[in-house]
């Protein structure tokens, strides 16, 4: 994984399993607690999916989790 500053912009850009992913980095406290809630409401997501949806749908909706929960371990 690489990290990446953009500071001519304000974003920083990371690359997570191959896809590149651009977060803004305007007010990280703000962008903490988005990300959380975000976490938290993918995991509702697969709660559901865990009981409702074949794998291919909970395997989607980890990874997007994985790849926040990354995001938000890298803005601290």
């Amino acid at each position: 994984m690489r990290m990446e500053l953009n500071w001519n912009d304000g974003t920083t850009t990371k690359i997570v399993d191959g896809e590149i992913l651009t977060v803004t980095n305007l007010n990280t406290v703000t962008q903490d607690k988005k990300l959380r809630q975000e976490i938290k409401q993918l995991e509702e997501q697969l709660i559901w999916a865990t009981k409702n949806s074949n794998g291919f749908k909970q395997m989607a909706i980890y990874q997007e989790i994985d790849k926040r929960k990354s995001i938000l371990i890298n803005i601290k």
